[in-house]
């Protein structure tokens, strides 16, 4: 209950509001934009399975997301970590 009145709305508002500071020269548009994205991917799968493609897809926008987690308390940092792509590492092919 307390996510759908409370921390839904919040990442809603905080998610613009770092949308609308992106541009100025201090950097809390991204911490803004980091903390909005936590607070929805902590209360909805919905959203972690987008931002878990999103981030596989844009390396930029997944490294910008791990120089947030270690600035986020730990219940959104946490869910946030979690949202990381599944990096496949490289093998050689055995002839």
């Amino acid at each position: 209950m307390l996510a759908w009145l409370v921390l839904r709305p919040a990442g809603i508002v905080t998610l613009i509001l770092g949308a609308i500071t992106l541009p100025t020269p201090l950097p809390t548009g991204i911490l803004l934009i980091g903390l909005g994205t936590a607070l929805l991917i902590a209360t909805s799968a919905t959203v972690r399975i987008q931002v878990r493609r999103l981030r596989a897809r844009f390396p930029r926008l997944d490294r910008a997301l791990e120089g947030i987690e270690p600035r986020l308390v730990r219940w959104l940092a946490v869910p946030l970590r979690r949202t990381r792509p599944i990096r496949r590492r490289a093998t050689r092919a055995t002839e």
